[in-house]
């Protein structure tokens, strides 16, 4: 089932180790299917707290996102993101769960 990769930018912290980390990642996600829906495009938020940005990109699945994520490739480079910037990071699933299955 495809996923979802979402990355929420809430605050940069070092703008030079961020800008690294966008130079290096291009490479990391070379041969895992990604495709990317929006790359800190503008974006309209509606609630919640300030958000800097948002990456929302589609695996074929979850394990295939993961593998990414935990790929050497990306592992080397992570620390620059973390470094760079605070922010969640999900994978999620596409499909619904049933109502009565939610939060329990």
């Amino acid at each position: 089932m495809a996923a979802h990769f979402i990355y929420i930018c809430e605050e940069v912290i070092d703008r030079e180790k961020l800008a690294e980390y966008f130079r290096e990642v291009v490479t990391t996600v070379e041969g895992f299917g990604i495709k990317y829906d929006a790359v800190y495009t503008p974006f309209v938020q509606l609630e919640g707290e300030p958000v800097r940005g948002v990456v929302l990109a589609r695996f074929e699945s979850t394990e295939r996102a993961l593998a990414w994520y935990n790929s050497e490739a990306y592992t080397t480079i992570r620390q620059l993101r973390l470094d760079g910037a605070r922010g969640a990071v999900l994978v999620v699933e596409n499909g619904a769960v049933a109502p009565e299955l939610r939060l329990i």
